[in-house]
């Protein structure tokens, strides 16, 4: 199959530094998902809009709660693993099918482990999975579930304290148009060593022609 196009060494979103820009993506998720669940009707008042907006900007928690999940069937946060493993592994599990299984969502639900305190879908927020599979699916988020090829441009951006992370990767839709989707991580202190979370999975809209 031939590669996805290069992106330009000037493509604005290239850097770490960048961070404006980020953020203002990042509110544009945001925004978007929050605006989904207004229009269900367990999100209707305004004080539980209120608590799911502030998990945007909660402190961080301690990860006793990690600790906890490990013993069960399931991929969770652990020392050792790179961003680019996370990657791979959370859209690994978006792609599943579980159309026909008793968790359709558990997919969604391997991408709230993995992400952040400080990101409005993390696990044991008021955002549940379902909710969350709702949204993608309805959304230019859809290609997360529905991606037949990826690649990585470019290689994992750190920042100069290592703690922040930035990796471009490239997914291919089953029409063979090439999305890109940017994820940013942070460096997590815990019982046992660090931890790699995503902070943010920001899916381009505009696609590029697999020529």
């Amino acid at each position: 199959s031939s590669l996805p196009p290069e992106d330009s060494p000037d493509e604005a979103d290239t850097s770490l530094t960048r961070d404006l820009a980020q953020e203002l993506e990042t509110r544009e998720f945001t925004s978007d998902l929050y605006a989904h669940l207004q229009k269900r009707p367990d999100y209707e008042t305004s004080a539980l809009y209120k608590s799911l907006r502030s998990r945007v900007d909660v402190p961080d928690p301690i990860y006793s709660d990690l600790e906890k999940v490990k013993d069960r069937d399931m991929a969770v946060p652990t020392v050792g693993q790179t961003p680019t493993e996370i990657i791979d592994l959370v859209l690994i599990e978006l792609r599943e099918d579980r159309s026909s299984s008793d968790n359709p969502a558990a997919g969604v639900e391997t991408l709230m482990r993995f992400s952040g305190p400080g990101s409005s879908i993390h696990m044991g927020g008021k955002v549940t999975p379902p909710m969350l599979l709702d949204y993608f699916r309805e959304s230019k988020y859809k290609v997360l579930l529905q991606w037949v090829s990826i690649a990585y441009p470019k290689k994992l951006e750190l920042s100069l304290d290592k703690t922040k992370a930035l990796q471009q990767t490239k997914l291919k839709t089953p029409s063979g148009d090439w999305v890109p989707v940017t994820f940013q991580f942070t460096k997590h202190d815990i019982t046992g060593g660090p931890i790699w979370l995503i902070d943010q999975v920001l899916v381009k809209s505009s696609v590029e022609d697999d020529d």
